[in-house]
């Protein structure tokens, strides 16, 4: 068992105690670690945003007589409801060392890094429970899919799959 912790802070999958590995460890093994454990807790964070549909429904706005889209059904459920899927969509994580734009705004990982994000305009005001979420409270989505991908640290344990994996493939077992 390795000295190696695994937590997220934010949006990013923060891992210490790799000070005493090799070079070859740190440029392969914890890439690929940090590659999976994002990959991962994205697929998780998909199921907190896969709420009931609520969907759209025309109305005639009284005056003007013309149509337009309300939402229908309940909000402020969690897992969060979908209404336009853009929640869904726009959730996306980073390995190391890449940068990606979305919805204009920029998101880059360093050697060491990886990150899970949203890019709907809306979605730390749900995640946090802030603005129009306020009454509904924080529906904290990234942090509750890293605990469910962490379960039973599952993240440590795969940090350590791919250091063996490196140190097997090159005789340092």
């Amino acid at each position: 068992m390795l000295n190696i912790s695994v937590t997220i802070e934010n949006e990013k999958v923060i891992l210490e105690g790799l000070e005493g590995f090799s070079e070859d460890i740190r440029t392969k093994a914890i890439p690929e670690a940090l590659r999976e454990i994002a990959s991962g807790t994205a697929r998780e964070a998909i199921r907190f945003l896969e709420g009931p549909k609520r969907g759209l429904k025309t109305v005639k706005a009284k005056g003007s007589g013309r149509q337009r889209a309300t939402p229908q059904g309940e909000a402020g459920g969690y897992p969060v409801p979908r209404l336009t899927g853009n929640l869904h969509r726009l959730l996306q994580w980073l390995g190391p060392n890449r940068t990606t734009e979305s919805e204009g705004k920029s998101f880059t990982t360093g050697p060491m890094d990886a990150v899970i994000f949203n890019s709907a305009e809306y979605a730390n005001v749900i995640h946090d429970g802030t603005g129009t979420s306020a009454k509904y409270g924080a529906r904290p989505f990234l942090n509750d899919a890293f605990e469910a991908f962490n379960s039973g640290e599952r993240a440590k344990k795969i940090v350590e799959e791919k250091i063996d994996e490196v140190k097997g493939s090159h005789g340092l077992g």
